[in-house]
């Protein structure tokens, strides 16, 4: 997917994986704070002009771990205390975060209606969704969005639904401007709808996936991507039952820190739920081996792709 530079799902504070959501090294809550940890780098004046830069990745394999796991179950705790003063302060005081405030440019008042729905997955702007400003709003159930940005400095994750119980739930998000480039990932649980009245279709610029065939991949079998399958862009469809997907990446993809015996996997989640059962546009690099713990999934060459380079997805 070109240009796009997600960096796997680890923890901002220890590098550790992720449970919906949750370290399962420190216990922080990465969906809670994953917006809020640029702020912090914001206020503390970093000198580097992009502040995702700033956030700083501590490996799994870095010696005496015991003591590190320590020191990163204590800094969890602070980030999480800082992060309520934050909300505290800025509460009082009116103020309020500009998520938008590195952007390089304005995004275009003019274009076209756009008015498209979206179920868990990945898409890139430009290829799978026209850059514009758009309002989102669940259809039924509840979701989230998460949205990087490199170029522009933008990170944001919103849950989205009707859950009046929840008060980091927005009903409808108005304002989401999306540039071209960018990768906006849709959690499963509900169908969420983009409008815009100033999407840039014209500039629309995917291309034609050139895999056409389905893969099967039943449970207890272990597929390679590059020797069993093409490595490519699919839509990952599940049968309807409790599942993962284990993707068990290349060594190439390990971070510096990683120890000599670890493995990066990349863990995607089904439910029976209908729109728990299919995530799309899922890069899947050469090299990559496929495990199913559940159920069997099917993976599907999506319609459109941008860049060919698919492991760029999963570099740190």
């Amino acid at each position: 997917m070109g240009g796009l530079m997600l960096g796997g799902k680890r923890c901002y504070l220890c590098g550790g994986k992720l449970v919906n959501g949750r370290c399962v090294e420190c216990g922080l809550d990465n969906e809670k704070n994953t917006k809020k940890v640029y702020h912090l780098n914001e206020s503390v004046k970093m000198q580097d002009s992009q502040p995702r830069d700033a956030v700083q990745k501590i490996g799994k394999g870095l010696a005496i771990g015991s003591v590190i796991l320590l020191v990163a179950a204590v800094g969890a705790v602070a980030l999480n205390s800082y992060f309520e003063e934050q909300e505290k302060g800025q509460s009082q005081s009116g103020e309020e975060y500009d998520e938008y405030q590195f952007a390089k440019r304005q995004l275009s008042e003019t274009g076209e209606a756009y008015d498209e729905v979206l179920t868990g997955g990945y898409y890139e702007v430009g290829v799978h969704i026209p850059e514009g400003i758009y309002t989102v709003e669940a259809q039924d159930g509840e979701s989230a969005i998460y949205l990087i940005d490199d170029e522009n400095g933008i990170y944001i994750w919103q849950q989205i639904g009707n859950d009046p119980e929840n008060p980091n739930q927005a009903a409808v998000m108005d304002d989401l401007r999306l540039y071209d480039g960018a990768l906006l990932e849709v959690k499963s649980g509900a169908a969420l709808q983009f409008r815009s009245d100033c999407a840039q279709t014209e500039r629309l610029h995917g291309e034609t996936n050139p895999l056409q065939d389905s893969v099967r991949v039943e449970v207890g079998q272990t597929m390679t991507a590059g020797r069993d399958f093409p490595e490519g862009l699919y839509n990952v469809k599940s049968e309807p039952d409790w599942n993962d997907l284990m993707m068990t990446l290349p060594d190439s993809f390990l971070s510096e820190f990683a120890a000599d015996e670890e493995r990066r996997v990349e863990v995607i989640s089904f439910a029976p739920k209908e729109l728990d059962l299919s995530y799309e546009n899922v890069p899947i690099p050469k090299g990559t081996e496929i495990q199913t713990t559940g159920a069997a999934v099917t993976l599907e060459p999506s319609e459109k792709i941008g860049s060919t380079d698919y492991g760029e997805f999963y570099k740190e």
